[in-house]
């Protein structure tokens, strides 16, 4: 395959590839009775980059959620989890499936006190799980930035739509929501733009 045919992310993604024989080498040898010298984390990472490259995308997604539990402001897990929603979406037309699904799902009831906002949304994923598992539930993304997933909220609710609770919780932290053909997606609201200078008045 020509090269020019991956996107950014997916060379960053290919260079990493290439690098993890080097990084294997530049660690010190494991003694014989080490058993774990390959971290769980830094195992779920090498999955997650094969199972993308393999096409088993759902696979992978749940490898990098779990390790963007640990590492919320890592770039790189990021870039690979916005390049899987790329391919998963670039055979899909629009997002009215997952529109559909969310607006199906009826959260019986959410009595949130306090709670992170990142706690709030994997117990939604897997309440979505819980109400849809012939689909196996809503994929939720965070993009944004990690300390706003810290934010606490309180967010008590009777027979909603699933949509209308994430948007509820997108509102409460300040971000978008953004629903893409295969996740629900939140992500920063872009900067103001610029100011241009004031240009001084002409003198009479």
């Amino acid at each position: 395959m020509n090269p020019t045919q991956f996107s950014s992310a997916a060379r960053r993604i290919l260079i990493v590839l290439c690098l993890i024989p080097l990084w294997a080498m530049s660690r010190p040898a494991a003694r014989a009775t080490d058993t774990n010298a390959i971290p769980a984390h830094e195992q779920r990472f090498l999955e997650a980059v094969l199972l993308m490259q393999s096409g088993f995308y759902a696979e992978a997604e749940q490898r990098l959620q779990q390790l963007l539990t640990e590492f919320p402001d890592n770039p790189t897990l990021k870039e690979m989890l916005q390049e899987i929603l790329r391919r998963r979406g670039s055979s899909a037309d629009s997002a009215t499936g997952l529109r559909e699904q969310l607006q199906r799902l009826i959260v019986p009831a959410l009595d949130a006190r306090d709670q992170p906002i990142h706690d709030l949304l994997e117990h939604l994923r897997a309440l979505s799980r819980q109400l849809d598992p012939a689909t196996n539930g809503v994929n939720i993304v965070w993009l944004a930035a990690p300390e706003t997933a810290q934010k606490r909220i309180t967010l008590t609710l009777r027979n909603v739509p699933l949509g209308e609770v994430l948007r509820y919780v997108a509102q409460a932290a300040g971000v978008q929501m953004h629903v893409e053909p295969y996740a629900v997606v939140f992500r920063p609201f872009p900067p103001p733009p610029a100011k241009p200078n004031a240009e001084s008045a002409p003198t009479p």
